[in-house]
């Protein structure tokens, strides 16, 4: 079930984009592969259906499956709505349309000029983080803070096989991982304890 729906978020988001979600990573590492200065490729998220298996395991301990589901879906739909009036106004000013009331936007250029607008309003993207967080703490934890432990560690332990050979690293991640990631590789080098160690040992001891 979180699997069929989780899937159909993303298959509805692609409708709307006319484009397929996640083109991006497939580039990267069609890039990657012809490039001649690359010497290793690694993949180093987890598989998705762990991932959503992961989130159905969490959603059965809260003793809430489909409120889990339920809430993710709301939070989404309220954060895009939100959003929605103040991108849909900026479109209608770029086409001359402002105050025309009966100008309908194409619906494919509206939902991808939402998605852009959230990549580069950091505010909203720190305020839609904190309440999937706080709301959705089950697929926070598995989409988010356990990815970002697992990307981050698969890339310091392919520097730490040749420190002296790895020059530089390119990583190719969703928007959505940069800040728990550059957390976790800022208390690391410092020799701190990982926030993110810590997160995810607290849940899997509770």
């Amino acid at each position: 079930v979180a699997r069929a729906v989780l899937t159909q978020i993303y298959k509805s988001l692609e409708n709307d984009m006319d484009q397929k979600a996640g083109g991006e990573f497939l580039q990267a590492v069609q890039s990657a592969e012809s490039c001649t200065a690359c010497d290793t490729l690694i993949l180093g998220d987890r598989n998705s259906i762990t991932t959503i298996s992961r989130v159905a395991e969490l959603a059965i301990d809260s003793g809430d499956f489909m409120g889990v589901l339920n809430r993710l879906q709301a939070v989404n739909q309220e954060e895009i709505d939100t959003l929605e009036p103040k991108v849909r106004k900026e479109l209608l000013i770029q086409k001359g349309q402002e105050g025309n009331d009966d100008y309908e936007l194409d619906k494919t250029e509206l939902t991808t000029a939402i998605i852009e607008t959230l990549k580069d309003d950091e505010m909203y993207r720190t305020r839609l983080f904190a309440r999937l967080e706080q709301d959705v703490p089950e697929f926070f934890q598995a989409f988010l803070k356990e990815r970002d432990y697992l990307m981050s560690e698969s890339i310091l332990r392919e520097f730490e096989k040749r420190p002296e050979e790895v020059k530089t690293i390119v990583g190719v991640v969703g928007l959505a991982h940069v800040p728990g990631m550059e957390r976790h590789f800022k208390s690391v080098f410092a020799n701190q304890p990982a926030p993110l160690v810590q997160d995810i040992a607290t849940v899997s001891s509770v």
